[in-house]
């Protein structure tokens, strides 16, 4: 049905809950693909502990019914979240255990945090991916995470293809990036310009001494770092 605001309405796992139809046919068709090779699933749009646990039960049942017919597929599929809602980012601790690892989603958390449609040309000049809030989320997921043994985390969307934010984001301690393929080349070759802890340094005067987007561009622009 049409809805008013599609941006919060039904989809990602809020879809799936609603037509398991769809949603557990697909985690079989996942689990089957396992056996032929190394994959992940990365639950989108998860809102906190409760919305995890229904998902993860969805995908016992899509194991249990291949157990029972007797079809192949890897036991230990890593399981993550999509962390885009800002909840998620509050409530992480408590999902990290039953995971293996989580995706920072940096266009709709940023949509969301700043309540902003990325799609509205009226209010996309609230829409601030590289804001001291952002970085400072960004950080402590990645804090967080890094604390539990085992857990790995990646960050997606136009901030992680962002060499002007590359140095932000190392510092923050993002070391798995997922981007389009154009953009790989460029990051590659300023990559070695780095090291964490200038990185590390750079991020923590960014965040003592800025305080907006615009502050931060103008920071980095006198530093020569340019997108």
């Amino acid at each position: 049905a049409p809805e008013d605001n599609p941006s919060l309405g039904l989809r990602g796992l809020r879809f799936l809950f609603s037509r398991p139809d769809i949603f557990l046919p697909h985690l079989r068709a996942i689990l089957r693909a396992s056996a032929y090779g190394k994959l992940s699933i990365l639950f989108p749009m998860v809102a906190d502990v409760f919305d995890l646990r229904q998902a993860l039960n969805f995908l016992q049942q899509a194991r249990n019914g291949l157990r029972r017919e007797g079809l192949p597929f890897d036991e230990h599929v890593r399981v993550g979240i999509m962390v885009e809602i800002p909840s998620a980012a509050r409530e992480l601790e408590y999902m990290l255990p039953l995971i293996d690892f989580v995706s920072i989603g940096t266009n709709d958390l940023t949509q969301f945090l700043f309540a902003v449609d990325r799609g509205n040309s009226n209010v996309f000049r609230w829409y601030r991916q590289c804001h001291p809030v952002i970085l400072r989320i960004i950080r402590d997921i990645c804090t967080l995470v890094d604390s539990m043994p085992g857990k790995q985390v990646s960050i997606c969307g136009e901030l992680a293809g962002s060499r002007r934010a590359l140095p932000l984001l190392l510092g923050a301690g993002v070391r798995h990036f997922s981007m389009s393929p154009f953009r790989v080349p460029r990051l590659q070759d300023s990559v070695p310009n780095y090291t964490i802890p200038e990185c590390e340094r750079l991020l923590d005067e960014v965040l003592a001494t800025c305080d907006t987007e615009i502050a931060i561009m103008q920071f980095l622009a006198k530093r020569g770092i340019v997108s």
